[in-house]
């Protein structure tokens, strides 16, 4: 090959290469915040699936799906310091956030139990939706199926965000009577 021609090919392949990002080796990444692990997933089902069966509603299978789209937003959550549900999701979503102010990170009962301690105030007389119970109902809700479930801990504010998502949604209007029963 010639070399003028040998060195206008190298010179475009390097072009390409810097604007495709090919050959770099050290890609700028999110920091990754999860401090989700086997126990704790194992733990948030096992709670979740008591209670359940305490409010006739049959048991949640631990979905990978779901764990990757909790895992997600459980992230986005602590690398932006927010609190908010995901937009234009397709799931039930639970969140807790706790700031333990360096006394360690919140686990799944502490998550769990802020969810569930909203059926002090349901009004099983009167079923429906209510800001204050949603989280309660989202559990419970019978015709759930599947949950995933990440958690994210960001060390620089000692925050833990914890993201639950549930397959099919619940907290539908008219369906909260055959969804939603008291403790046995």
């Amino acid at each position: 090959m010639h070399p003028a021609r040998f060195l206008s090919v190298a010179f475009a392949l390097a072009v390409v290469a810097a604007m495709t990002g090919a050959g770099t080796t050290s890609a700028q990444q999110e920091p990754n915040y999860l401090c989700t692990d086997n126990a704790f997933r194992d733990e948030m089902l096992a709670l979740h699936n008591t209670f359940r069966a305490r409010h006739q509603a049959p048991g949640l299978d631990l979905d990978q799906t779901l764990n990757k789209v909790a895992e997600e937003w459980a992230q986005h959550l602590a690398r932006t310091h927010s609190f908010e549900h995901r937009p234009n999701s397709e799931y039930g979503e639970n969140l807790y956030m706790m700031t333990s102010g360096g006394s360690g990170h919140a686990g799944a009962a502490e998550a769990f139990r802020a969810w569930a301690d909203e059926e002090a105030v349901y009004d099983y007389d009167n079923p429906g939706f209510a800001s204050k119970t949603g989280h309660f109902t989202q559990v419970v809700w019978k015709g759930t199926e599947r949950l995933g479930v990440a958690r994210a801990c960001a060390p620089d504010s000692s925050e833990t965000y914890v993201v639950a998502n549930y397959d099919p949604p619940g907290n539908y209007q008219g369906r909260f009577p055959d969804n939603v029963h008291p403790a046995r």
